[in-house]
């Protein structure tokens, strides 16, 4: 589905679009006379080809009915078909609600994610999608092109295979493979695939032979096509395969400081700390003005307890750039792990100061006011950051202590017991502590 799915309403109906607003009037006038149950307005939006009347009838159905699946979904396939994948999104997901056991739903939120490049989301609903209906076409295929956004192509061609192996005729699994051989180099079979897609009516196919025919792109061009596969695999949360990814760039272009300073991102995530160290050197010794670099190199130091070597890195940091909230934060978490708290709490305020609904920054100085002792304020602080984002789950753990301190250990036990079922360990840590 995600190959080509934009086209599917471009038939002679939705041509029709461009007859004019007159005619649209009179359909949704006479269609209001006889519509009277959200089951009619529902008939009546997959019937109608204008695509606002479409949405207007579901959504009629809808209000009228609040728990009519389909009219969720309906619209939902509409607003996608669109483009507007934020509510195509919201439309699924109710639908999800109402029915999670249809997989088709899944695999279309999933598209929705895929087209706004959140692919980890993507693959997770692609994948429920798969789980229920192994055979499900067009779920594999979505699949296949997530893999192979990400650079996975082992992963990708499994998965085109075994779509052929269903419905061996797919036009878009022609294109999807096609894609697939042209990145691993294998350019003839690209072009079979290419011809076979563009046969099928895959226009966009018939672009891909000519393109194969140009010359060969420079490789410069080609480590830049490495590092976006690298970006998209690390914010997706496959570190190993982003860090060959990068290697892959480095080997092309090994003057490229943001490869490495990326590459060290990515090592980092993964706590291999001195291979992350190594790589935020390569960057800023290729480029000495790399901001980045020496601030997240300083978090690195940081991590190790090399607290001298943070604070330096941060403060070359600040010089490079000094309207820059996070190495004055990073700074003042260094200098509070000194228990220098003076220093700290002046460095942090001052990046409140530039970004003053940053949760993470608000979370950093109710820690040190809380080491201060200075509880009132802590606690402002901690409020104010669970305000601005509720999901930043680290929050609830410095309440949970703030709490503790104040000697009110049920609000404590519930704020780490939150914590901790959103995936911090330190909360699930301070939750055995209780009471001992």
């Amino acid at each position: 589905m995600i190959i080509g799915l934009v086209t599917l309403l471009w038939s002679g109906d939705m041509k029709r679009l461009v007859i004019g607003l007159t005619a649209a009037a009179l359909v949704c006038t006479a269609a209001s006379a006889w519509a009277q149950t959200a089951e009619e307005w529902l008939d009546m939006g997959d019937s109608e080809p204008y695509v606002e009347l479409k949405i207007e009838y579901y959504t009629n159905a809808i209000e009228l009915d609040p728990e009519l699946t389909e009219a969720y979904f309906n619209r939902g396939w509409i607003y996608s078909l669109g483009g507007r994948y934020d509510e195509a999104i919201a439309d699924y997901t109710k639908a999800i609600e109402l029915d999670p056991e249809r997989a088709r739903y899944y695999e279309s939120r999933g598209y929705s994610y895929y087209m706004i490049c959140d692919y980890t989301r993507a693959l997770e609903d692609v994948n429920i999608a798969i789980d229920m209906s192994p055979n499900y076409v067009d779920a594999l295929n979505d699949r296949a092109n997530i893999y192979y956004k990400l650079g996975m192509y082992d992963e990708a061609m499994t998965d085109i295979e075994r779509a052929f192996e269903v419905a061996p005729h797919c036009p878009f699994c022609f294109y999807t493979r096609g894609s697939i051989y042209r990145d691993t180099g294998e350019i003839e079979k690209a072009r079979a695939d290419f011809a076979e897609a563009c046969e099928r009516g895959i226009y966009w196919a018939c672009s891909e032979l000519e393109t194969l025919a140009a010359p060969p792109v420079v490789v410069e061009e080609v480590a830049d096509e490495w590092l976006d596969k690298a970006s998209l695999c690390r914010l997706a949360g496959y570190y190993e395969q982003a860090i060959e990814y990068y290697t892959n760039a480095i080997e092309l272009d090994p003057e490229n400081a943001e490869a490495y300073a990326d590459r060290g991102l990515t090592y980092k995530e993964l706590g291999r700390y001195d291979e992350a160290i190594a790589d935020y050197t390569n960057a800023v010794e290729l480029d000495p003005g790399y901001m980045y670099a020496y601030n997240n190199r300083g978090n690195a130091y940081s991590d190790l307890g090399r607290y001298d070597e943070a604070v330096a890195d941060f403060t070359k940091a600040i010089e490079l750039e000094p309207e820059y909230a996070s190495p004055y934060n990073n700074r003042g978490w260094a200098y509070y792990l000194m228990g220098d708290y003076s220093r700290a709490l002046e460095d942090v305020t001052r990046a409140l100061n530039m970004e003053p609904d940053d949760p993470y920054i608000l979370d950093t100085r109710a820690n040190i006011f809380s080491e201060l002792g200075r509880l009132d304020e802590a606690m402002a602080d901690i409020e104010r950051a669970i305000e601005v984002d509720p999901k930043y789950y680290w929050a609830y753990y410095s309440r949970g202590l703030i709490y503790e301190e104040l000697g009110e250990a049920e609000k404590a036990k519930s704020d780490f017991e939150y914590a901790c079922e959103n995936d911090v360990d330190e909360a699930c840590d301070a939750l055995e502590g209780l009471g001992e």
